[in-house]
């Protein structure tokens, strides 16, 4: 970590190491896949989020292996997990009126309800992409400043680190999109098969998610390096 007041520039940006560090963990099969099916579980799942925090923590200190081991951590990552959900729902709050307005406009049956209707969707879809780029600066700043609920809504200090490090950013959700539509496309050729390929569709969309959140995790460890 910086201990000025003045913003560095994080380390260079690496893609392929972004994309594979996790693998370089000698327990990476075991951590990945009991985060795949901890990511399964309701409630439970909030987890993985607070292991993510811990992953940006780890890069940001230099820690080899980056990917910390989940026994004897799991109520840390589960309490720093649900305080993240808070403070996504906090900021997803325009969604939720967004979508209390959009009911009675698909209900009025009218071509300019529908229109309305429509736009306001795209809207929507506009504000979640914003929030998925905007979170990376969330959780640099929870990671750095103790894991606070106040601290992932520190509008200054977040907007602070994601103008250092907008084009990483926009890179990284980049990818994350690229490696949903991906996995989005393999689940669906698994789908044909019956039983088995279900399964594995299944298994392989959470097992996913946990890589996207890791991938996420790198990101933000470097950029927590620089603050």
């Amino acid at each position: 970590m910086n201990d000025s007041n003045v913003p560095v520039p994080a380390p260079e940006y690496k893609l392929q190491d972004n994309l594979v560090y996790m693998f370089k963990d000698a327990k990476w099969v075991s951590k990945i896949l009991l985060g795949a099916l901890i990511g399964i579980v309701p409630i439970l799942n909030f987890a993985t989020t607070g292991y993510a925090i811990q992953v940006i923590r780890n890069i940001r200190d230099d820690q080899a292996p980056p990917l910390p081991e989940w026994s004897g951590s799991m109520g840390k990552f589960f309490t720093e997990g649900l305080k993240l959900l808070v403070i996504g729902l906090l900021y997803s709050i325009p969604i939720w009126i967004l979508s209390l307005i959009l009911i009675p406009l698909f209900n009025a049956q009218n071509s300019v309800a529908t229109v309305l209707g429509v736009l306001i969707v795209l809207v929507e879809v506009a504000f979640v992409l914003l929030l998925l780029f905007w979170f990376q600066g969330v959780m640099v700043n929870f990671a750095n400043k103790g894991g606070t609920i106040g601290s992932g809504l520190a509008i200054g200090d977040i907007w602070a680190i994601i103008r250092q490090n907008m084009g990483r950013m926009l890179v990284t959700l980049g990818v994350v999109f690229l490696a949903s539509l991906v996995v989005g496309i393999v689940s669906i050729i698994l789908g044909i098969i019956p039983c088995i390929g279900w399964i594995a569709a299944w298994l392989i969309s959470f097992a996913a998610v946990f890589y996207v959140l890791l991938v996420y995790a790198y990101n933000c460890g470097y950029i927590a390096k620089s603050r």
